[in-house]
């Protein structure tokens, strides 16, 4: 056998286990709970001991959970569930603002939050005249916290122990101790703004404020975005009024 028959086989067999695995999470769209592998074998027609197998293997990844003889959904795809909601419905509350904010700044606007493992999701986006943002700031795809307005702002407001995280995570690529930034970090949440350019995307700017609780917790942050060199002083203090008024307004409505 070549070497590119065996790579084929080998292909078509790691996507015949991927389909198998598909078709034991889908049993549990509808029956949420109290299947056994007997069952989840005959239903999906794979044997017995794969079956033992790739359940073991769900279980490990959190996607199922066993108890006794019976399988149920985990807790990695329930806090999927809870997440994609809870995005769902702080982008429906919150898009008519920024929409009214893409207009009014002529820019584009973005809204992110940050995920479990400390990093920056974009989950909404606005496009005005900034167009080419849109091959930059892919919704839904882990980004950095420690470069961009967006992902210094919600650094900013982590808990202590979630920001320290994130500085070890990266201090390969910093230059600063922890105690600058540190102190960087309280600067940023004292003022409630950011301005960054050229960090993330060379040649972009952007402006970012939190959306905070009643209780001064992080909800999300609003960011005006371009791709431009540098945002002029007065409209850096335009968009930072305007921001500031935005996340204000959505914090209300939540």
């Amino acid at each position: 056998m070549t070497e590119q028959s065996e790579g084929k086989e080998s292909g078509q067999s790691s996507m015949r286990s991927v389909e198998r695995l598909i078709d034991i999470l889908s049993l549990f769209a509808e029956e949420r709970n109290g299947l056994c592998a007997r069952d989840i074998s005959v239903v999906t027609g794979i044997p017995q001991s794969t079956c033992f197998r790739m359940l073991s293997c769900l279980v490990e990844a959190g996607l199922l959970e066993k108890s006794g003889t019976l399988y149920g959904v985990g807790g990695t795809i329930l806090r999927m569930a809870q997440g994609g909601q809870m995005y769902e419905r702080l982008r429906r509350i919150s898009l008519p603002y920024l929409r009214r904010l893409s207009h009014k700044t002529g820019q584009s606007v973005g809204m992110s939050v940050v995920d479990r493992d400390n990093f920056r999701l974009c989950i909404e986006l606005v496009h005005n005249a900034a167009q080419e943002l849109r091959q930059h700031t892919p919704l839904r795809t882990p980004l950095p916290l420690h470069k961009g307005a967006s992902g210094k702002m919600l650094w900013a407001f982590l808990p202590e122990v979630r920001r320290v995280q994130v500085y070890r995570d990266n201090a390969l690529e910093m230059e600063e101790s922890w105690e600058q930034v540190s102190r960087f970090l309280g600067e940023i949440r004292r003022k409630g703004c950011f301005f960054s350019t050229n960090e993330r995307i060379q040649g972009a700017c952007s402006v970012a404020a939190p959306v905070l609780g009643s209780e001064g917790d992080l909800i999300a942050v609003v960011t005006v975005s371009a791709v431009r060199q540098r945002f002029t002083e007065e409209e850096i203090a335009l968009y930072i009024r305007l921001l500031k008024e935005t996340c204000a307004q959505i914090a209300s409505a939540c």
